[in-house]
């Protein structure tokens, strides 16, 4: 009966865990939101301007 309760209990502070887990990475993104809306376009761009310069073909010089 005892290992029962202690499964209990541990589950039941597992869940509280996670739910106040949950809460803080709401209240964290709530702040840190217009960050990310301004730097994904940013990051995006760059993102774009490496891929075209890897795939343009490379100039050989011939002598």
């Amino acid at each position: 009966m005892f290992e029962f309760f202690r499964i209990l209990g541990l589950t039941i502070l597992g869940i509280i865990a996670l739910l106040v887990g949950g809460f803080f990475i709401c209240w964290l993104m709530l702040w840190i939101w217009p960050i990310v809306v301004i730097a994904l376009p940013i990051a995006g761009l760059i993102y774009l301007v490496e891929l075209i310069r890897f795939i343009k073909p490379k100039k050989k010089n011939k002598k």
